[in-house]
This record gives structure tokens, C-alpha cells and sequence, in this order.
């Protein structure tokens, strides 16, 4: 499963949390989050670090907090179990 978070805010980090229902979740999940230093930074031949990804590992479950840079987007991927299907009663 594939989540996307975006924090709007040029300036303060954000941590929120994440519920998910209708399907088994793994306790552990990853985020990969593109961020950069100031709203007018661009990746150069001078600087091409200047916007960039970075990935770790997140603590997740069917109920998890993140912490989303300012200025950000972030992906979080969680690994999930399919849901036995409903049985009909006779």
C-alpha cells in the first residue's frame, strides 16, 4: 500500500498520524521523502544535492505516527495482508 503526505508548511515540520483499516498491516513500513533546504532551492551541476530523496525505515501497524519535513512530499509503503473474504451464513 502506497500513502502519500505532503506538508504544506515552508517552515515547521509536521507529525501526523496514519490509521489504516480494512487490511492487516506489517509493523514496518518505509518512507522516501523529496525535500529541500529553502522553497527556491533546484538541483545544479553546482549543487545537485540541493532537492533531493531520502529513505528510512518507519515504525508502522494499523495505527502509526510520521514526521514530515517542511516543505515536503513523502511516500510511505507498507507492506499488507489480504483480507480473508466474508462468509455468507446459510
Amino acid at each position: 500500500m502506497y500513502i502519500k503526505a505532503v506538508n504544506t508548511g515552508p517552515w515547521q515540520p509536521l507529525r501526523t498520524s496514519i490509521t489504516v483499516t480494512g487490511v492487516p498491516v506489517q509493523p514496518r513500513g518505509t518512507i522516501e521523502t523529496l525535500t529541500a533546504g529553502s522553497l527556491q532551492a533546484a538541483n545544479s551541476f553546482s549543487d545537485p544535492e540541493a532537492v533531493k530523496v531520502t529513505a528510512a525505515d518507519v515504525a508502522a501497524g494499523p495505527s502509526f505516527m510520521v514526521d514530515l519535513p517542511a516543505h515536503s512530499v513523502s511516500v510511505i509503503t507498507l507492506a499488507v495482508g489480504s483480507v480473508p473474504p466474508a462468509r455468507i451464513a446459510n
